[in-house]
């Protein structure tokens, strides 16, 4: 069975660098400016990246001012790293991106790795830099097998946000269910 197992982000939005190790399901309480919705926002922005609307979405959100921490001139660069337990090893998807001209982000690197169980030595495939959307299908398209797996992977990764669970929200209220 495929799993997120680790997820490392630097530079993005309130973030300046966090690292977290997550579950099968993650659970994010906190105080109101604590990063939750921040989190949940990479997880958009990687839902998009996937989708190759990443410099749309950019756009749609305030450019990337508002997507670096603190902006450009504090944080030129943003970086993540997202980590998959597999059956035979762990996969890892890493990006940076780096403020460019328009007040767009540009790849940086873009790199696939999987380290096989048993192995010490990781099967890494850069996937270049300067482009403006994720060329992940490029390469899944040409039969690569990692690119194909964290395409998949990567994909399936989900986000539920309530914005409202107190007693009255609705989805605390009673309901009649079609089963």
């Amino acid at each position: 069975m495929s799993e997120l197992k680790k997820v490392t982000i630097k530079g993005f939005r309130s973030i300046k660098e966090v690292t977290l190790e997550l579950g099968p399901l993650n659970i994010l309480i906190g105080a109101n400016g604590a990063g939750k919705s921040n989190l949940i926002a990479f997880f958009k922005l990687m839902n998009e990246l996937m989708a190759e609307r990443l410099q749309q979405h950019i756009g749609a959100t305030g450019r990337a001012t508002a997507n670096l921490y603190f902006g450009p001139k504090v944080t030129p660069q943003m970086e993540a790293e997202l980590l998959f337990e597999v059956d035979n090893g762990t996969d890892s998807y890493r990006m940076r991106l780096f403020h460019g001209a328009s007040d767009s982000l540009i790849f940086a690197e873009e790199t696939l790795t999987f380290l096989q169980t048993g192995f010490r030595k990781p099967k890494t495939i850069s996937l270049g830099a300067g482009h403006q959307e994720t060329r992940i299908r490029e390469e899944a398209e040409q039969q690569e097998p990692v690119a194909l797996v964290l395409r998949r992977l990567l994909n399936r990764c989900r986000v539920y946000h309530f914005h409202d669970t107190s007693p009255t929200s609705r989805v605390r209220q009673y309901c009649y269910g079609n089963l």
